[in-house]
């Protein structure tokens, strides 16, 4: 009662309970199966995922049939003491994984049970829908960048998951990226250039009229004056 009023809605899809022989004594996404044995007991029953998986990847039992979800479950006692099994799931859906995949940045997420297959995967537009009972096929294929990591010890409960970009993304991006630098260097070129000219204008008109005034000097003209801009290089403007 407690887990249907507090869990159930926040993103809680599988809520059962199980008594120590594997037997559903509720469940909150088929209350109909109640008395019947459920058909993943044997898993229950072994430790949990806790600590070292947050969750496990389970094809639950529904009134459609099976469906994938990730699950976490715990054992517990009842107030007569008998022991009883609380299992927590979310179903894994089409919208789910596309949710997945859009927080990942990727053309690819896959969760794949190490145990159990097919894999669950989505992808985006730049890649075809990649059917998978493993990851192992994907690992080999040249226009696909993968990147792969497990979830939990123990082969019963690991998960596999892979985020994947495709090559051709990467070399789009390489081909941005090395146009940008181009381009700024470009640019950065242009400008150095446009600088040193007025650098080299800045100091060389001064000098070309204290030239001409020397040239006046040395006729014998001493009228001859000299007028500088004046921004011009002190030294300059001082001789």
């Amino acid at each position: 009662r407690w887990a249907t009023q507090h869990l159930q809605g926040q993103f809680i899809d599988v809520l059962k309970v199980l008594d120590h022989q594997g037997q559903i004594l509720t469940s909150a996404h088929w209350p109909a199966s109640f008395g019947a044995l459920d058909p993943q007991s044997t898993r229950y029953r072994s430790p949990g995922p806790v600590p070292h998986l947050p969750f496990a990847l389970i094809h639950e039992a529904t009134p459609q049939g099976s469906r994938p979800a990730l699950q976490v479950w715990t054992q517990a006692t009842t107030r007569s003491g008998h022991p009883v099994h609380l299992v927590i799931g979310r179903f894994i859906s089409k919208p789910v994984l596309q949710g997945m995949l859009a927080r990942s940045g990727g053309d690819l997420v896959a969760l794949c049970n190490k145990s159990d297959s097919p894999c669950l995967s989505a992808t985006s537009a730049k890649l075809p829908p990649l059917p998978l009972d493993a990851l192992s096929p994907l690992q080999e294929r040249a226009d696909l960048h993968l990147q792969s990591f497990s979830l939990g010890e123990d082969t019963l409960h690991e998960i596999q998951v892979a985020i994947g970009l495709s090559r051709a993304h990467l070399e789009n991006l390489e081909k941005d990226l090395v146009q940008q630098a181009l381009t700024t260097g470009v640019l950065a070129l242009l400008l150095a250039l446009l600088l040193g000219l007025y650098l080299a204008h800045r100091i060389s008109s001064p000098l070309a009229h204290l030239v001409e005034a020397t040239g006046e000097l040395a006729t014998g003209d001493f009228r001859t004056r000299v007028n500088l801009p004046a921004n011009s290089v002190s030294e300059i403007t001082h001789l």
